[in-house]
């Protein structure tokens, strides 16, 4: 005869509420079914409280009831049954709910319809306001507008209506006594109008201006004449020295009397010396300036940059001199 007690099914309970209460009656907790099967406590959990989502799938469920039967004193068949017909009724309330659920391409048409009638909402809203607007502007821009309308028509000459301008005649001339001098013909010869000047009033003219010419060439010759010589003189003096120039590029070093440890370099950063400068050793460099000069003991060597001498000074304790030529 079967031990197994059976179900009750006075009340309909799900599968969760039945596994629960028989754990409680055989004083087993969820961590003791998970247990028994290794399983996490949180999936025995999901499984006594009826939560689908979350629960294994229905072929390891199986598995765990058959388990759990004869611990929890449950018949294993009756179990499967009530598990079978929770799987019906879920697949049933699911089937419902894709028949009454909209589907996404419905849902996107249905947006779709709901924005183009937002806008259309608010292109009315638009077309209002700017009707609106019109109506309550005022008479004046209105007027001032036709006025310029007027003010074009008579630019181009559009206007139907000419308005006539009175200009006022000039006075007569008979009413003027204004006597107008009598000139000579154009016909005449100039030569009959100087002919009538006295001849000594003609010949002191002339003399006139002979002298103030020769007055105003006179000082004019002679700065001619003096610019000329100095820049004679110039172009000899010039001729004469002939002064060498100076290159620029060049550095001489000379040690008298002791030596020197030398480091020279140029703009470009070429090293054109580093080691040491002998005493009575004269060498000389070019480069790009600027050049950059340290020396050792500057007090015995002779530094003479574009063909001159150049001081050098030790600075500080350590004797060193650091100077920089052509800068």
């Amino acid at each position: 005869m079967d031990q197994s007690p059976q179900i009750d099914t006075a009340e309909e309970l799900t599968l969760g509420q039945t596994l629960s209460r028989a754990a409680d009656r055989q004083g087993l907790t969820a961590g003791d079914l998970a247990s028994m099967l290794n399983l996490n406590v949180k999936l025995v959990e999901a499984i006594l409280e009826d939560r689908t989502a979350d629960a294994p799938p229905a072929v390891y469920l199986r598995a765990y009831l058959k388990s759990w039967a004869p611990a929890l004193k449950l018949d294993i068949e009756q179990l499967h049954r009530r598990y079978a017909r929770e799987l019906d009724l879920h697949d049933e309330s699911q089937q419902l709910l894709r028949r009454t659920r909209p589907t996404l391409a419905v849902m996107e048409r249905e947006r779709v319809k709901s924005r183009w009638f937002v806008w259309l909402f608010w292109l009315v809203v638009l077309a209002v306001a700017a009707a609106v607007t019109l109506r309550l502007l005022p008479n004046s821009f209105t007027g001032q507008m036709s006025d310029t309308a007027g003010l074009n028509d008579l630019v181009t000459g559009n206007s139907s209506s000419i308005i006539p301008i009175e200009v006022p005649p000039p006075p007569s001339l008979q009413s003027q006594s204004i006597q107008i001098p009598i000139l000579p013909a154009i016909d005449e010869p100039v030569a009959e109008v100087e002919s009538e000047l006295p001849h000594s009033e003609t010949s002191g003219q002339s003399e006139t201006l002979e002298q103030s010419e020769t007055l105003e060439s006179a000082p004019e010759d002679e700065a001619a004449a003096s610019e000329q010589a100095m820049a004679e003189s110039l172009a000899e003096e010039d001729a004469e020295i002939d002064v060498p120039a100076v290159p620029t590029n060049v550095i001489t070093l000379a040690a008298e009397g002791g030596e020197s440890w030398v480091e020279l370099t140029d703009a470009d950063g070429n090293r054109l010396m580093f080691a040491l400068l002998t005493s009575g050793q004269s060498r000389e460099f070019k480069g790009r300036p600027p050049f950059r000069l340290v020396l050792g003991n500057p007090t015995v060597v002779t530094v003479t940059y574009a063909g001159q001498r150049v001081p050098v000074e030790p600075r500080g304790n350590s004797g060193v001199a650091r100077v920089t030529l052509g800068q």
